[in-house]
């Protein structure tokens, strides 16, 4: 889980970088949790280089993580999934999960 743990920022020519920039600091940090949790997902969904029984695996892990980072116990420390991000801003878990 270690390289999807690191899903990697947006780039800075992305229109997710571009839009960002007019957010203030904890407001972008807070978007860019959100983006780079939705690159791991993408990134495991769309890799094609995992076998499907390991990508399903993956995606039960992290819909796990989602559930232990709303219950204040995640397992994993990272950009992709912070939950006091997901707090200032009271980011509601459903959207996490489907």
């Amino acid at each position: 889980m270690t390289a999807a743990a690191s899903a990697a920022p947006a780039e800075k020519s992305s229109n997710f970088f571009l839009g960002s920039r007019c957010c203030l600091r904890p407001k972008k940090e807070a978007l860019s949790a959100v983006y780079a949790y939705c690159r791991l997902i993408d990134d495991i969904v769309d890799s094609g280089s995992l076998p499907k029984e390991e990508a399903r695996k993956m995606l039960g892990f992290w819909r796990e993580e989602i559930d232990r980072l709303y219950a204040g116990t995640p397992r994993i420390r990272s950009r992709a999934v912070s939950r006091s991000r997901c707090a200032i801003f009271s980011c509601p878990k459903k959207p996490f999960s489907r």
